[in-house]
């Protein structure tokens, strides 16, 4: 065979499998289509889909359903996917909780777990635990484990993904260099994926939320502890140099102002976080005591108390979340420029816990940004503390694609 033959045939096989991805995709953002409809939403032909649906039924990755009406000829015969293919464990690992998931082909979450941890038990202990976490989600799903067709799990960066370590993450003291994608696999034994929360998020929301279809979609982060952002381009991750495209928390933001965890003066995080707010809110409480009923020490205002003030109307607290929420949108109106996504999704602690802080982070970006102009999509995620746990699930199911390779 000559080289141009064998590169015709290494690009022929990556063209079908992302064909085969693209209808496996498709599948599963309508839940059910015909084999008409795949070609005319794909743009591939009537014979191309209907070889490459042959081999995703072979493979047990799609399955045919009921028939849909016609008013000529023989009536549709709708696919799905096969929820039956496999199952897949999901996991979060936050400084203080992991949340972990067990779907199956579908998404469809068969059992969840949240387990709060205390970090200064140590990291042999915590890492104890999320294997047990596994291991329980398992049983308590009734799924064998030789259905389990892997386990991805998601945590705070810096970190490799190609070898699977926690390189040296702020909130994790004494857990630098941990591997952690071999100790899981080692101790479970079955298959492990191993990434950040933030594009996990991402991932999440692209899968299991309101962003399928999405050509370019930003997810920003906003935690207690922490700003971060996901980008995917066409349902891949983009992740740039040392896999630090998206990270927004240290965007500069003022010129004066707080010392970041980063060394740097200033930056978002510093005054868009939940640390922010409750600082602000601290420093009101130490200059009028007065506006704060039934509060005796700064001690008392943490972030639950700040959001539930924000969400109920209290001056202080309204007025500590609405500058972090700007902050978060001047920040989102640079990214809608440089980035050009037609969707951002606002996930996290800060905006799953107040509503008031989303209305005011889409006001500030829209004072910025001609939203409707440029058809672009702000909102807030529905999935909840999940979202980076269905992120790890939905990372697993990306490499476990179907293959061009036949059966």
């Amino acid at each position: 065979m000559s080289s141009n033959a064998g590169v015709a045939n290494i690009n022929g096989g990556v063209m079908k499998e992302n064909n085969l991805r693209l209808i496996l995709e498709t599948v599963r953002s309508r839940q059910r289509v015909s084999r008409k409809e795949l070609a005319a939403l794909t743009g591939l032909t009537a014979a191309t889909v209907t070889n490459l649906v042959k081999k995703l039924l072979r493979d047990g990755f799609l399955l045919e359903g009921e028939r849909g009406e016609s008013r000529s000829g023989p009536r549709p015969i709708f696919l799905e996917l096969n929820a039956g293919w496999g199952y897949v464990v999901g996991v979060e690992l936050t400084a203080t909780d992991i949340i972990c998931v067990l779907t199956d082909f579908r998404a469809q979450v068969l059992h969840r777990l949240d387990v709060p941890f205390d970090m200064e038990a140590g990291r042999e202990a915590v890492l104890d635990l999320l294997v047990a976490t596994v291991v329980e989600a398992i049983a308590g799903s009734g799924v064998e484990r030789e259905r389990i067709r892997g386990i991805g799990i998601v945590s705070a960066g810096p970190f490799s993904r190609a070898r699977g370590e926690m390189i040296a993450p702020p909130n994790f003291p004494g857990w630098r260099r941990t591997p952690i994608k071999r100790i899981v696999e080692e101790r479970v034994g079955i298959p492990v994926w191993f990434d950040k929360e933030t594009q996990a998020a991402a991932f999440g929301e692209y899968w299991f939320g309101e962003a399928a279809g999405s050509r370019v979609l930003f997810a920003c982060n906003v935690f207690r502890v922490g700003i971060g952002g996901g980008i995917l381009v066409d349902g891949k991750a983009y992740r740039g140099h040392r896999e630090n495209a998206g990270n927004i928390g240290h965007t500069k933001i003022a010129l004066d102002g707080e010392l970041c965890t980063c060394g740097e003066i200033g930056c978002l995080e510093t005054v868009g976080d939940g640390r922010a707010a409750v600082r602000a809110v601290r420093a009101r409480f130490a200059e009028r005591p007065d506006e704060f009923e039934g509060v005796s020490d700064p001690g008392e205002i943490d972030f639950g108390f700040v959001v539930r003030g924000a969400e109920s109307g209290h001056p202080a607290c309204r007025e500590a979340v609405g500058d972090c929420a700007q902050y978060v949108g001047m920040v989102l109106a640079n990214v809608i420029r440089t980035v050009a996504p037609d969707t951002v999704v606002l996930c996290g602690e800060f905006p799953d816990d107040c509503e008031y802080f989303v209305k005011q982070c889409i006001r500030s970006a829209s004072a910025r940004f001609d939203l409707a102009q440029e058809d672009v999509r702000i909102y807030h995620s529905t999935l909840g503390p999940q979202i980076a746990a269905l992120g790890g699930v939905a990372i697993v199911l990306d490499n476990l694609g179907p293959s061009s390779e036949d059966s």
